[in-house]
């Protein structure tokens, strides 16, 4: 991914229309920052994301050991929702998506990102010693 930290916003007070090129490429700066935050918080916890082409989704593949529904559990007594991958799947029986979750970078602050991948691994933790 192209390191694009000297794009930051040019002047906090140049207004800005929703669709302008500016806020999209504002947009897409802050996306793109918000996945290297979470891949970032999801390695200091120990775990091994995919890093994605692009988007605002983060494909986490589990220990065999964890039971995606019970880190779910876990997770939102953490303050963290996470979205089992299985409720992806075309076929519920699909067996590609059953050892994965789904985490989103979109719509958070770095701190909350950051915040966020630690609960998790808060929360995985659990799930194995269980």
């Amino acid at each position: 991914m192209p390191n694009l930290k000297h794009l930051k916003r040019p002047c906090a007070s140049l207004p800005m229309r929703p669709h302008s090129p500016l806020a999209v490429l504002y947009a897409i700066m802050s996306f793109a920052n918000g996945h290297t935050v979470m891949l970032d918080g999801l390695r200091s916890v120990g775990l091994a994301p995919k890093p994605a082409n692009g988007g605002v989704f983060v494909w986490l593949q589990l220990p065999k050991t964890v039971n995606p529904e019970s880190l779910f559990e876990q997770s939102v007594a953490q303050n963290v929702l996470i979205a089992p991958g299985v409720s992806f799947a075309a076929h519920k029986s699909n067996p590609r998506h059953i050892d994965h979750i789904r985490l989103c970078c979109a719509a958070q602050d770095s701190v909350k990102i950051k915040l966020g991948c630690e609960r998790l691994g808060q929360a995985l933790a659990q799930c194995v010693e269980a």
